[in-house]
């Protein structure tokens, strides 16, 4: 039996044992009718916690019992929302937005996601500083060495499934691709929302691929990343939906790269909300 596909007309095949038959079997597409509801939005919520990918919340009724009332626990969080959605039980409604700010360390709630208090600002790529002005145009390059760095072990959740959003120094890759940072701030920074590269920039080969991360770089010099994002050259064609903030790309058709001719890329850099401390330094590393 094939799904969505219906036979027209039957045929019979009659063999002698041992005797190989042959039998043509027409097949016609079926149209299926379908049908889908889509609950009240007013439903939905959005929860950005520190949590690892693979958690599970498993409770017994004793210690569903001895949860607290804390409003930033998570175990609570989840249990009280399948009580008011799936129960029925005469719980109070979350906010529709609840994100967690690292180093912060607690929760911020919103009724819209980014939260409505999240100002966009431009930093310019400018000879190792970002800065909030224009910068002169000017260039800079690299050589893209695909064997070197140490790739998946230093992304922001570590080595995955073993030691899940580890902080790990990214100092190891100084001497990889080009690196921005702010001056040293005078006061706390928090970024929280969507973020975006865009950049225009030109390669020797016909595809190529694009990081970027956010890092931390404390006084002593460490530099701890907070968010990533990458893209394929090729596949750099932005989708209906795309917007300046946040950048989505079709993935429909690849389209190579002209060596050496520059080209524009909006690369999508994943949410986040992170608190950098007062002598701190943003980091961008392309």
């Amino acid at each position: 039996e094939a799904k969505g596909l219906a036979q027209d007309g039957v045929v019979a095949v009659m063999a002698a044992i041992g005797q190989p038959a042959h039998g043509n079997v027409v097949m016609k597409p079926q149209t299926v009718k379908e049908e889908e509801s889509v609950a009240d939005s007013s439903t939905t919520q959005i929860n950005v916690d520190p949590s690892q990918n693979a958690a599970q919340l498993v409770l017994r009724k004793e210690e569903l019992d001895a949860l607290p009332d804390d409003p930033d626990d998570l175990a609570l969080m989840q249990v009280r929302f399948f009580q008011r959605y799936l129960m029925g039980l005469p719980v109070p409604k979350p906010a529709p937005v609840r994100v967690y700010v690292q180093k912060l360390n607690r929760y911020v709630d919103g009724a819209a996601w980014p939260l409505p208090s999240t100002r966009f600002t431009s930093w310019h790529l400018n000879d190792g500083y970002l800065s909030t002005r224009p910068a002169a145009r000017s260039t800079e390059h690299y050589l893209a060495n695909p064997t070197a760095g140490l790739s998946m072990s230093l992304d922001q959740q570590g080595t995955v499934a073993i030691t899940p959003y580890v902080p790990l120094d990214q100092r190891l890759e100084d001497n990889q691709g080009l690196t921005w940072r702010t001056p040293v701030l005078a006061k706390a920074m928090t970024i929280n929302g969507p973020a975006a590269m865009h950049l225009v920039a030109a390669s020797s080969a016909t595809d190529t691929d694009w990081f970027v991360k956010i890092s931390d770089v404390e006084p002593g010099g460490t530099e701890r990343i907070v968010a990533e994002g990458q893209l394929r050259a090729s596949m750099r064609k932005p989708a209906h939906v795309s917007t300046r903030h946040e950048p989505v790309q079709s993935l429909r058709k690849p389209h190579p790269i002209t060596p050496g001719r520059f080209v524009r890329y909006q690369i999508a850099i994943a949410p986040t909300a992170y608190r950098f401390a007062a002598g701190h330094r943003l980091q961008i590393r392309l």
